[in-house]
């Protein structure tokens, strides 16, 4: 990679790594000492292939540290609430477990094992956002649903004997007039 006109020199190293299993979570634990957080990456590709890459100048300005690290992660993990966070030069990726089936005694029980679905990502703005359009939706729903049933049931019989003018003869009397 060209930066100014120089080429870059690259040293590559592989991360101390610890895989610490939980009951609920698996924590993989990389050591990363000198690295910020803007400088490392953590992705998940569709292969259930967990990427964690870095990359840093080093202090003599001319070459560049950088590392690749690959885990594969199997059906039991909730790929989609992955999180990492860097502390004191150690990149915490906390890795939950999926919804677990538990029976005890007769009746099938669904334990939540550090939820897949979290909440914590959807702001209490857009949950005001989505509970007013839903709102409005309900109240449109309903006019409409009475305004109906309002037009429809005039000019039938009321049940008294006398009969009371629907749409079409509104709109004659108004072109009458």
């Amino acid at each position: 990679m060209m930066q100014g006109g120089k080429q870059r020199v690259y040293v590559d190293f592989e991360p101390n790594s610890e895989w610490v299993k939980g009951k609920e979570v698996d924590t993989i634990e990389l050591h990363v000492q000198g690295f910020r957080k803007d400088q490392l990456r953590v992705q998940i590709n569709s292969l259930s292939t967990l990427l964690v890459t870095g990359e840093r100048q080093l202090e003599d300005k001319i070459s560049w540290s950088r590392f690749s690290r690959e885990f594969k992660l199997t059906r039991e993990y909730c790929l989609n609430s992955i999180r990492a966070k860097l502390r004191n030069g150690i990149l915490h990726i906390i890795v939950p477990r999926k919804l677990e089936a538990r029976r005890p005694g007769d009746e099938w029980v669904w334990w939540m094992k550090d939820a897949c679905w979290r909440l914590q990502f959807v702001s209490r703005r857009r949950v005001l956002q989505v509970s007013v359009a839903v709102l409005a939706a309900a109240a449109i729903g309903i006019g409409t649903y009475l305004a109906s049933k309002y037009l429809f049931n005039h000019g039938r019989d009321d049940g008294n004997g006398s009969t009371m003018p629907g749409p079409a003869q509104y709109i004659v009397a108004v072109a009458n007039n």
